[in-house]
């Protein structure tokens, strides 16, 4: 083991930057919406919140956002997925959606 030296970053002038994730969702909430289908934002515990959950008579969705499609986003989402399902006691029915 040991350290490494990180080299310093200068500053960065001001901009503007995109924020896709809070953009998906309220799409999404809005074409949920306008077809009577409530998509509902959980924090089950300190420091977790569910990024959607459409519960229906007969089966239940569970939705994780990612703003990127890198392999690591990916799998951090399917693991956030299946912990969500777990904390939130969902039955091994309810679809997950990445």
């Amino acid at each position: 083991m040991g350290f490494l030296t990180a080299k310093a970053r200068p500053p960065q002038d001001e901009c503007l930057i995109w924020k896709a994730h809070a953009e998906v969702w309220s799409s999404l909430e809005r074409a949920l919406g306008a077809e009577g289908v409530k998509l509902e934002k959980l924090r089950p515990a300190p420091g977790f919140e569910i990024d959607g959950l459409v519960t229906r008579p007969n089966s239940s969705i569970l939705i994780e956002i990612k703003a990127s499609n890198s392999a690591s986003d990916v799998y951090e989402g399917l693991g956030q997925l299946l912990l969500y399902r777990s904390m939130l006691k969902l039955p091994k029915a309810c679809r997950l959606v990445l």
